[in-house]
């Protein structure tokens, strides 16, 4: 049983690992370059090029914006690999799960709706895996896998 937890422990903080490189990738990347993130939603025309007005303006600080938060997260899961507190850890495990399955099925409802790209079911797919990743924590391991090696609650 000991090992099963030491497992499970290694597979939660590699999740964490994984999800701070992608999170600061894909974070700078939209922060950078909101116009590429855009392409995953609304297809350009010739005519309104990579420097866009009015409204396009809008979308590329919200995209910006959005890139903000993402490298916050980066940040907070990187932190998390090393926090000894499992309720800590639980609540973030807990969060990343709820806050990626209604991303997944905010993304998933614009998809089957209508007026999104192709493109865009990488999107749906990612967060859709990242709402499984992070609930199979939260429904199927058991509460010590919060906790790191070698460390237990009081």
């Amino acid at each position: 049983m000991r090992t099963i937890n030491t497992s499970a422990k290694f597979r939660l903080d590699t999740l964490f690992l994984i999800h701070s490189v992608v999170a600061w990738a894909s974070g700078a990347f939209a922060f950078l370059l909101p116009h590429v993130f855009e392409a995953f939603m609304v297809p350009h025309t010739d005519t309104e090029g990579w420097h866009p007005g009015g409204s396009e303006k809008i979308v590329h600080l919200v995209v910006r914006l959005y890139g903000a938060i993402i490298l916050a997260q980066g940040f907070i899961t990187w932190t998390a690999r090393s926090v000894g507190d499992g309720a800590m850890r639980k609540g973030l495990v807990q969060t990343y799960a709820l806050m990626f399955a209604l991303t997944f099925i905010a993304l998933l409802r614009a998809q089957l709706t209508g007026g999104m790209l192709a493109l865009n079911w990488l999107n749906v797919f990612m967060f859709g895996a990242l709402s499984g990743f992070y609930s199979w924590f939260v429904f199927v391991q058991p509460p010590t896998v919060y906790e790191l090696p070698g460390r237990t609650t009081a």
